[in-house]
């Protein structure tokens, strides 16, 4: 290998990457060098020693990834280095324990996601929805035929369970839809109001689904 900064080739890169997906840090450098670096990894970020605790640098990192997209080709990339991959039972619990929870995550909506759905969110409601809407997701045009897209609640009020305040989202959409809330309760109350969504019970014929 030449002397001094080594810049690897995409070819390198690969050859790397296909070495190491799917193998813990024990069975690619051995158990006694990844004990020591597990150690000196959970060392430097544990206690004063994480950047994320230094004054404002939290609030930093929170406001970055707010509204951030992952895009497809990253998330292709981190499921294949994550396929064939077994976490330890430790490594789970590390996982469970230091994961911010409730009040402390970034995101955290003083708990409006555990309220109850009402009881008119019924599944005959949940059919009408969807074939309202044609199972095709109202902001991307996903189209599925199963049950597999979500029904949003345009104002994240679980209660109010008329069909215009219900829109049909894919997944990815239904998830970013909990992020900057003021922008897309807004972007989909205008699309309802195009589309000619109005306020009106269930159909009768949905009754008895």
């Amino acid at each position: 290998m030449p002397s001094g900064i080594y810049k690897r080739t995409e070819e390198h890169k690969e050859k790397i990457g296909a070495f190491r997906r799917g193998k813990t840090y024990e069975e690619i450098y051995g158990e006694k060098v990844a004990r020591e670096a597990k150690a000196k990894l959970s060392k430097a970020s544990s206690g004063d020693g994480n950047p994320a605790k230094l004054p404002g640098v939290g609030l930093k990192i929170s406001k970055a990834k707010k509204g951030h997209i992952v895009t497809r080709k990253t998330r292709e990339k981190i499921r294949e280095t994550l396929t064939g991959r077994n976490l330890s039972e430790e490594h789970k619990e590390n996982i469970r324990q230091t994961a911010p929870r409730q009040e402390k995550h970034w995101n955290w909506q003083d708990g409006i996601s555990f309220e109850p759905y009402g009881a008119e969110f019924s599944g005959e409601l949940k059919l009408f929805i969807r074939q309202r809407d044609d199972n095709i997701c109202q902001f991307c045009g996903r189209h599925i035929e199963a049950n597999s897209h979500d029904i949003h609640h345009i104002n994240y009020d679980k209660k109010d369970n008329v069909s215009r305040n219900l829109i049909l989202l894919c997944k990815r959409h239904n998830a970013l839809a909990n992020h900057d809330r003021e922008k897309w309760q807004f972007l989909f109350e205008t699309l309802q109001e195009i589309r000619g969504v109005k306020v009106f019970e269930l159909p009768t014929e949905y009754s008895n689904v």
